[in-house]
């Protein structure tokens, strides 16, 4: 299979054994945005059924797991690829999917995952099992096996596809800008079940709806802390100008798709503004608390924001780890460099300089360092060594993942609102009222109304 063949995201992967004898066509579709949106869903909606409705019990509600069958099965599926990364033990596998998944009882996982999952992931050419089923052989790479899975077995399974798309369609408007709830409607795919599936995401609490000017806007639960100080913000927001809130809205979209950070030259060229719209900008947002203000490795101005990832504030032991957001994007060699790192843990550099450009190789040696993956004793002997105890792995991992425009099942420990205390616990209402207004002014005397 030639590189000419495939999507940017599938080369680093091409030479894998579960890749490389495919028919480039099955990869055609594997970054399309639909399925991208898609994918940023996945784990909002398995949150709220975890961790707000059924919390591992059978209960007699209104609601039943099969509403949300299609965020389960794509959930498991994504647990078990990616768990497979670090054990061939299919028992051991699924004991972590049950962990994560308790939206019924534990022999009802156990035979789901067995007798539905493992067969589709098999079926599908993304695993290898021995002949007893109890060792995995072969699994494809994370970054793109999670998305193959999705296209496989939900946009392009027609009766599920409809069924359940508006759960999709509304949190992927959402999750990172509140929406009308007017405009979800009038835009819903199958708009039949429009009102069934919103009143599912809202008893699983993963969105709520709030009036404001008299008129109904959509938030995303998970990036609201829990008091109502985030309303009040986001109020203070909405009430902005029709041309004010689009343009916000545009820039936190941006972020999200981004992995939560995105640089001052990128926002440059994706919002096709010029530079001092974009400084003012970031430096308004950051006052409001809808992103902190941020830099780069080169130390270029930047925003951050918790998004449905581990990477913006999650890797303690890391230096500024998202930083390595922006090396992929402005480095393209990086993630093939990340994955053999990833892979082998200790790489000679030597080796990938006869691969891989050499400027490419002393950016991304040099942002690894800086971040603290790799050991400094390693890079005097010419090494790149993953260093002890700072979750190395994992995070090449979840940075492969988004580089690629996948995710991954985040788990009970990682709480996104928590991430946003800090973003608004400083910020007093006349200061916020006048940043608004502020940016109200950026956005008219840049852009004239039409």
């Amino acid at each position: 299979m030639s590189e000419s063949e495939l999507p940017g995201i599938v080369q680093p992967y091409r030479k894998h054994p579960l890749i490389k004898d495919r028919n480039p066509s099955d990869f055609m579709s594997i970054d399309d945005e639909p399925l991208n949106k898609i994918i940023r869903s996945v784990d909002l909606i398995l949150r709220g059924l975890r961790e707000n409705y059924f919390k591992g019990q059978t209960t007699r509600t209104r609601l039943s797991a099969g509403q949300f069958s299609s965020s389960i099965l794509i959930s498991r599926g994504w647990l078990f690829l990616d768990t497979a990364h670090a054990t061939n033990d299919v028992d051991t596998i699924i004991e972590r999917i049950y962990k994560s998944t308790k939206t019924t009882t534990r022999p009802n996982v156990v035979k789901n995952v067995r007798n539905s999952t493992i067969p589709k992931l098999k079926g599908n050419g993304l695993l290898e099992l021995d002949g007893s089923d109890k060792s995995v052989i072969e699994v494809m790479p994370y970054p793109i096996s999670s998305k193959l899975f999705v296209l496989k077995e939900f946009v392009d399974n027609e009766v599920l596809f409809n069924q359940q798309i508006n759960q999709f369609d509304v949190l992927g408007k959402v999750q990172d800008f509140p929406e009308l709830t007017s405009s979800l409607e009038v835009d819903a795919r199958n708009s039949q079940y429009f009102a069934r599936d919103y009143g599912a995401l809202s008893e699983i609490d993963v969105i709520r709806n709030r009036a404001i000017r008299g008129r109904n806007f959509t938030l995303a639960k998970a990036y609201l802390v829990d008091d109502e100080r985030s309303y009040d913000i986001w109020a203070t927001v909405l009430e902005t100008g029709e041309h004010v809130r689009r343009g916000l809205k545009e820039l936190m979209e941006l972020l999200g798709q981004l992995g939560g950070f995105a640089s001052q030259s990128e926002l440059n060229r994706m919002l096709n503004r010029n530079t001092r719209m974009v400084n003012r900008l970031i430096r308004r947002v950051d006052s409001i608390g809808l992103a902190q203000r941020s830099h780069t490795a080169e130390f270029e101005d930047a925003l951050s924001r918790p998004i449905e990832t581990r990477i913006p504030f999650n890797y303690h032991q890391l230096n500024n780890a998202e930083t390595m957001l922006t090396l992929c994007r402005s480095v393209p060699e990086a993630a093939g460099m990340l994955e053999k790192l990833r892979k082998e843990q200790r790489i000679e550099e030597d080796g990938l300089l006869n691969e891989f450009d050499p400027i490419s190789v002393g950016k991304v040696r040099n942002c690894l360092s800086e971040i603290g993956v790799i050991t400094e004793k390693g890079i005097e002997s010419d090494l790149w060594e993953i260093a002890p105890d700072k979750e190395g792995i994992e995070f090449l991992s979840e940075v492969l993942t988004i580089v690629a425009n996948s995710r991954r099942v985040l788990g009970e420990d990682i709480e996104i609102n928590r991430k946003l205390e800090d973003f608004f616990k400083d910020v007093d209402e006349d200061s916020l009222e006048k940043t608004v207004k502020d940016v109200e002014k950026d956005f008219l005397d840049e852009i004239p109304l039409t």
